[in-house]
């Protein structure tokens, strides 16, 4: 918590601009939900009705709100990503200037591999969060509102007995990612200690020479390097695994959707066009 206050000092110059990023977010999530909705009019009015003016509207409407959908995303992911170069250049402004304050026993206990990867790996890892995680959280967030909604007005009941089913998708979204962040914060401490053996590698160049200790180095460097590497395998293990997983929770609620919502359709008790746009 306190990291999230102390990076929301930077972001405050830059907050006109992130309330125009949110409000973009939402008409992204908005058009998404009424892109979908769609579906119905299309199934019910025109594929069953045989209505061509409700087709004529539609062949308006699609290409308007794709238009909508464009822009808005395009003005949300600039302006994320202009406000994450920004608040990354003021914080390394400060935390070089910090950094000429500080004493000169920190800097013999600390590598300058270490404190490089401060000023490159690590900026750069926040620099992606502050550019992409609003976008996620927000807009994702929205749309995850707004889909929801729009299920509870298609079909009440159908949409409670998909809601239930979220808290079990919740807990394994939790679980992946309380490991990703554990394996990420072990990547960004590894990192930094590769650097550091480059660095001392590079500055001890004539003693290693002169003492014939390449070999040496080399394997020093090989264990410091194949630390990252599997903790790299670690994060993608985990990382390519929530995909399938939400996949498979996904086609196993549509099996049970596409069982009793055909057999509701059948018997009459709710559209076609409704159905389709709430599978």
């Amino acid at each position: 918590m306190k990291l999230f206050r102390r990076l929301a000092l930077f972001l405050q110059p830059y907050l006109p601009k992130l309330s125009l990023a949110i409000i973009c977010m939402a008409m992204v999530a908005a058009l998404n939900a009424l892109r979908v909705y769609l579906i119905k009019p299309l199934q019910d009015n025109v594929f069953v009705g045989h209505d061509l003016h409700m087709l004529k509207t539609l062949l308006w409407a699609v290409p308007l709100i794709s238009l909508g959908l464009g822009i808005f995303s395009y003005i949300q992911n600039y302006l994320m990503a202009a406000i994450g170069v920004r608040t990354i250049h003021d914080m390394r402004q400060k935390l070089f200037d910090h950094m000429q304050g500080l004493s000169l026993d920190y800097f013999a206990d600390t590598s300058t591999g270490k404190v490089m990867a401060r000023f490159t790996n690590d900026l750069n890892a926040l620099q992606n969060v502050i550019a992409r995680a609003p976008i996620y959280f927000i807009r994702d967030g929205l749309t995850a509102i707004f889909n929801i909604g729009l299920i509870f007005y298609l079909n009440w009941r159908f949409a409670l007995l998909t809601v239930a089913i979220l808290p079990f998708s919740a807990l394994i979204i939790y679980l992946l990612g309380k490991k990703l962040r554990k394996v990420s914060r072990k990547g960004q401490e590894q990192m930094g200690d590769l650097y550091g053996v480059i660095q001392e590698n590079i500055q001890a160049a004539p003693v290693v020479r002169a003492y014939g200790a390449e070999k040496m180095e080399s394997e020093r460097f090989q264990v410091s390097n194949s630390r990252f590497m599997h903790l790299g395998l670690r994060y993608a293990k985990a990382d390519t695994i929530s995909s399938p997983l939400m996949e498979l929770i996904g086609a196993l609620i549509l099996s049970v959707l596409l069982w009793k919502g055909g057999e509701d359709v059948v018997k009459g008790i709710w559209t076609a066009g409704s159905f389709i746009a709430f599978i």
